[in-house]
């Protein structure tokens, strides 16, 4: 029996990956919005609120302490919350429909990303989460520490991420895969959806892709080459 797919099921399932990815970064710009839009109302913030690049830009003439932890501090505990409740029922999504199952593995990708690598280069940059941490009087290198604890913690969980898409390999079997069937897959599942991402991010930022997005295009290609290694050497599908 033949465990390869063909050409037009690999590209098909190339299509679909770069759909989950594309929509669920869509999704999370979404939230972000929501989240802080919420906080602005919540804390009557009187500045301005924009999207520009992907990026949020808000300015005030005038700062207090819960404008501030609305804007810079609710998204990222809020979102934080969504990793958490996902890392623990993660095992859920894994029999569920493909396109479910992507969709919710690329998102749970982002979101690693998003709130345990990030945050560091944030406040190392003076940026985002930090504006939130100072204004809690947290000192510099309280900061640092924390940011480096859940860069720690990023990296220890980055390998999750095999179990989680080794069910979107397309096999006729459970048994006897090996590296031959598995590599050109990624090929399909991984590479293209990440350069296509990469690429429409790219083009729809004004052919630049400014801080944070780059260190989450970063974070994200990061993951995905750590897990090459791992997730080739499945002998069966992990579910």
């Amino acid at each position: 029996m033949d465990l390869k797919p063909d050409n037009k099921q690999l590209f098909k399932r190339a299509a679909l990956s770069t759909a989950c990815l594309l929509s669920g970064f869509l999704f999370m710009q979404f939230l972000q919005w929501v989240f802080i839009f919420t906080g602005s109302y919540l804390s009557d913030f009187q500045g301005n609120i924009k999207w520009h690049d992907f990026i949020f830009y808000a300015t005030a003439k005038q700062w207090n302490f819960k404008q501030v932890l609305s804007l810079f501090l609710l998204p990222d505990l809020v979102f934080f919350i969504m990793y958490l409740v996902l890392s623990i029922r993660k095992k859920r999504f894994v029999d569920k429909p493909v396109l479910f199952h992507l969709f919710y593995s690329w998102f749970y990708l982002l979101l690693t990303v998003r709130v345990l690598f990030l945050p560091l280069w944030q406040i190392v940059d003076k940026n985002g989460v930090y504006y939130a941490l100072s204004w809690l009087r947290i000192s510099r290198t309280e900061q640092l520490i924390t940011g480096m604890v859940l860069m720690t913690v990023y990296l220890l969980t980055v390998f999750r991420i095999s179990t989680m898409f080794s069910s979107g390999l397309m096999v006729q079997t459970k048994r006897f895969l090996n590296k031959k069937i598995i590599l050109p897959q990624l090929i399909f599942l991984w590479l293209i959806p990440f350069l296509v991402f990469t690429l429409l991010l790219f083009f729809f930022s004004g052919n630049q892709i400014s801080f944070p997005n780059n260190y989450l295009i970063g974070g994200v290609a990061f993951i995905l080459l750590v897990n090459i290694p791992v997730i080739s050497n499945y002998k069966v599908i992990v579910n």
